[in-house]
C-alpha cells in the first residue's frame, strides 16, 4: 500500500468529476423515484418536497454542507424533468379555437 501522506493533492480536474459524479449519481436517484409518479407535475412536486427536507436549522458545517448539496441535486434534477418535459410534442386538436 502506498504510503498517501507523501503524495502529491489530487488535481482540481478530479475533485471537479468527483462532484459532478457524485451529484448526477443522486439526480438519477431521486430522478428514477420521480418518475415512478404518472404526470410530470407529480413528479415535480415529490422533488420539492424532497428538497424542501432540507430546510431547517443548520447545527454545524455538515448540516450546512448537506443543506446545499441537497439544493443543488434537486436543482438539477428538477432542471432534467423540465428538459424532458420540453422535448414533448404539441397536442393539437379540435378544441384549440380555431
Amino acid at each position: 500500500m502506498a504510503d498517501e501522506t507523501n503524495s502529491l493533492p489530487r488535481s482540481m480536474d478530479w475533485w471537479q468529476k468527483k462532484f459532478i459524479d457524485i451529484a448526477t449519481g443522486c439526480s438519477d436517484a431521486l430522478l428514477k423515484d420521480a418518475k415512478k409518479f404518472p404526470t410530470y407535475g407529480e413528479a415535480t412536486q415529490y422533488v420539492r418536497k424532497v428538497n424542501g427536507m432540507a430546510k431547517g436549522i443548520v447545527d454545524n458545517s455538515s448540516s450546512s454542507a448537506g443543506m446545499k448539496f441537497n439544493d443543488i441535486v434537486c436543482d438539477l434534477t428538477l432542471h432534467r424533468i423540465y428538459e424532458e418535459e420540453r422535448k414533448l410534442p404539441i397536442i393539437r386538436g379540435e378544441s384549440d379555437g380555431d
